[in-house]
C-alpha cells in the first residue's frame, strides 16, 4: 500500500501539477483523464481501450501545444508502444503465429510491452536493453530487463523471434540484429510506415525481399501511423 502511494504521489508531482500552468478550470477533467490513464497503466497495471486514447488527445488538441508535448515526454519514460488492449492483442496474435519457440524482446526499454504481453499469452523468454538511455529506467520496472547488447544476445542465444518495437535511430541497428539472426527466425519490427520517422533506412529499403507481412497498428498516437511488420531470415 505504502509503494502503491509513493507512485501516485509521484504521477501527481512529476505529471498532474505540472498541467495546471498550462490547463484552466474548464479542463480539469481532461488532468484527471491524463492522471488516470498513468496510474491505470504504470500503477495499477491494467491496459485502457484505444478509445480513452483518442478522448484524450481529441481534448489535448484544444489545449496548448506544451499540454502534448508534456503529455508525450512523460508517457516515453515507460514506453514508445501505445498500450491498449486492442494493440497488445493484435500484437499478441502475431506473435503466436509466427514464433513457435522463444521470443527476445531487445531494445525493450523499461520491459512494459514485454509485460503486457505476457499478461495476454504470449511467452516472451527475455527482454534485453543496453540501458542506454538512462530516463527509460527512472522508473519501476514490471519485469526483469536484462542489460546486455542485442546483437550479441541474438548471435549468441539464437532465440526464434525477435521483437523490437521502435527501434533505435542508429541506421545499422536492425541490419545488425537482422544478420545475427539464425536462419528461419523471425523479426518482428513496429515502426512508423515511413522509415524516416524512426530511422533504420538500410533495412527497410534493403531486406524487403525478405519481408512476410505488414499490418497496421490498431491504433497509433496522433502524428504517427505504426505498423507491424514481419520478416523471416531466409539465409545465414
Amino acid at each position: 500500500m505504502e509503494d502503491f502511494q509513493k507512485k501516485l504521489e509521484n504521477i501527481q508531482k512529476e505529471i498532474v501539477n505540472p498541467l495546471y500552468y498550462f490547463i484552466n478550470n474548464n479542463k480539469l477533467d481532461l488532468i484527471e483523464l491524463i492522471k488516470n490513464v498513468f496510474v491505470t497503466l504504470f500503477v495499477r497495471k491494467e491496459l485502457v481501450s484505444c478509445d480513452i486514447f483518442k478522448k484524450l488527445f481529441n481534448e489535448i488538441k484544444n489545449c496548448p501545444p506544451q499540454v502534448a508535448t508534456l503529455f508525450r515526454q512523460e508517457y516515453v519514460r515507460y514506453s514508445y508502444f501505445p498500450l491498449c488492449v486492442e494493440n497488445i492483442l493484435q500484437l499478441a496474435h502475431i506473435l503466436k503465429k509466427y514464433s513457435n519457440e522463444s521470443i527476445y524482446e531487445v531494445a525493450a526499454g523499461s520491459g512494459w510491452l514485454s509485460f503486457y504481453l505476457s499478461r495476454y499469452g504470449v511467452g516472451i523468454s527475455k527482454a534485453i536493453d543496453n540501458y542506454s538511455w538512462d530516463k527509460l529506467f527512472e522508473k519501476e520496472l514490471p519485469i526483469k530487463v536484462e542489460r546486455e547488447d542485442a546483437v550479441e544476445v541474438i548471435r549468441n542465444e539464437k532465440p526464434s523471434t525477435v521483437l523490437i518495437n521502435w527501434p533505435p535511430p542508429e541506421d545499422e541497428f536492425l541490419v545488425s540484429c537482422f544478420e545475427a539472426m539464425r536462419k528461419n527466425s523471425y523479426l518482428i519490427v513496429i515502426s512508423d510506415v515511413d522509415y524516416k520517422v524512426t530511422s533504420n533506412k538500410l533495412f527497410f529499403e534493403n531486406y524487403k525481399n525478405q519481408k512476410l507481412y505488414e499490418e497496421k497498428l490498431k491504433y497509433s498516437f496522433p502524428g504517427f501511423n505504426d505498423t507491424i511488420k514481419v520478416y523471416k531470415k531466409s539465409i545465414k
